[in-house]
């Protein structure tokens, strides 16, 4: 095998496990046992477990990253139907990588420090597109006024809280209803208009 295909190779594997087992249950020698690898190998590509968790976390951003494309100005039924598209392929994407979903909402928990800072990162970087996205958008007068920290936090909120509910099994949607009723509360909120 070569070098970037072993990498991959146990990135994969411990995202499987992560997945399955949890981050905290799942040891380097559970890693390289089902990558039947000697652990000399598994150092040979990574310094540690959470060297590993890093790499799948910016695995995962650049597949969210990809799958998002920027919104062209038009006409406001256009930009709309890019909104909706970005929306689909997002939640398209996450349900692709559900076992990094689980790790992300179910097993960040109980982190170390590196851990947890990773994890900030990660969401870091996310909530900037997002916030990039509603301001441009706000310059554009497609996007309500409001502060666009807090929106965004709310719109990833959404779609975590979705992708969360379904990693545990209390509720599961279509995707296609998902990205309906998200993009339903983006294009109108929740209340119908009423005076006040």
């Amino acid at each position: 095998m070569s070098r970037d295909d072993r990498r991959t190779q146990l990135l994969e594997v411990a995202l499987e496990l992560f997945g399955a087992r949890g981050y905290h249950a799942t040891s380097i020698d559970h890693i390289i046992q089902k990558a039947s690898v000697a652990r000399g190998t598994f150092y040979l590509h990574f310094r540690s477990k959470q060297e590993i968790f890093d790499r799948l976390l910016d695995h995962l951003f650049e597949r969210v990253t990809a799958s998002v494309a920027p919104i062209r100005i038009g006409p406001p039924g256009a930009m709309a139907a890019e909104v909706r598209a970005n929306i689909e392929a997002l939640c398209t994407t996450l349900q692709e990588n559900l076992p990094m979903g689980r790790v992300l909402l179910e097993q960040a928990v109980g982190l170390n420090e590196v851990g947890r800072e990773q994890l900030r990162g990660f969401y870091g970087r996310v909530l900037d597109r997002i916030d990039l996205a509603v301001s441009v958008g706000q310059q554009l007068g497609i996007v309500r006024p409001g502060e666009p920290s807090l929106i965004s936090l709310c719109l990833l909120g959404m779609l975590k809280e979705a992708l969360y509910q379904q990693i545990i099994g209390t509720r599961s949607f279509a995707t296609e209803l998902v990205v309906t009723e998200i993009f339903a509360c983006i294009q109108r909120g929740v209340l119908v208009q009423v005076a006040l």
